[in-house]
């Protein structure tokens, strides 16, 4: 659990999540009907939410708040133990990264959100259970 990338970059912006507990896909780029003001259609590429996806909320200890992505499956069996929070919390570091990667910051602002991330640690998980 909570060992490989759960987000995914390419050159046309981000391409997947998947959930930090399990890696199933939980949001998914793909082309979606989009209907134009004069009544037109065209096809268009989106990130889409997947029924499974299933977010909980919670607060980081440098004050700000974030989502666990999890699927449904995931946030029904999470135990909030030590081990859990600890992958969790590796989870939003990396995240924390690969953003600030997908949206081509200098190596000098990407170190400087690893700093700051290697401080962070959940300290209130505000819902679970689906």
């Amino acid at each position: 659990m909570y060992e490989k990338d759960y987000i995914e970059y390419d050159g046309y912006g981000l391409k997947e999540v998947r959930c930090m507990r399990c890696d199933s896909p939980v949001k998914k780029r793909g082309i979606v009907e989009h209907i134009l003001p004069d009544g037109g259609k065209v096809n268009v590429y989106a990130v889409k939410t997947m029924s499974n996806f299933s977010p909980v909320p919670f607060t980081l200890s440098d004050g700000s708040f974030t989502n666990i992505l999890m699927c449904r499956d995931c946030n029904k069996k999470y135990t909030d133990n030590g081990e859990e929070r600890k992958g969790m919390e590796k989870q939003v570091r990396r995240g924390l990264e690969l953003e600030a990667i997908g949206k081509g910051r200098s190596q000098e602002e990407i170190g400087a959100v690893r700093k700051r991330a290697e401080k962070i640690k959940i300290i209130k998980i505000h819902t679970f259970g689906g």
